[in-house]
């Protein structure tokens, strides 16, 4: 169905939660994601991306895999879904998941994602 790509790639940054160690000692559970985190899950899980299996050492799938990951963040972005986090000391781009994207993540999840998400996803597609 239409927007199913849309869904997918919004799944995979809505099932993350990143915990970074402070200075001081103990964890925050910001929530902010960079694309070496999703990397990390794609490496684990051994994920497939473009219908191959994800290789980190495959420099031209890495980037391609880069560029996909910013391409649709953008779009969520876009759609309100994620904000976006731009730091110059240490560069990194990071994203967060909205409170309308915790709603919508709420809808359903995998191959059981539910009407309201489908159809939210269905909408954003034809509207994109």
């Amino acid at each position: 169905m239409r927007g199913d790509d849309l869904r997918a790639w919004f799944e995979l940054f809505d099932g993350m939660v990143v915990y970074r160690p402070r200075p001081g000692g103990g964890h925050v559970s910001d929530g902010w994601l960079n694309w070496s985190d999703i990397e990390g899950r794609f490496k684990s899980e051994k994920l497939t991306f473009a219908g191959k299996p994800y290789d980190p050492d495959d420099q031209v799938q890495r980037n391609a895999l880069l560029e996909s990951l910013i391409n649709y963040a953008g779009t969520f972005v876009f759609l309100r879904l994620l904000k976006r986090r731009r730091l110059i000391n240490p560069p990194s781009l990071d994203y967060k998941i909205t409170p309308l994207g915790r709603r919508v993540g709420n809808w359903g999840y995998g191959s059981r994602p539910g009407f309201k998400k489908r159809t939210f996803f269905f909408a954003a597609a034809v509207f994109l």
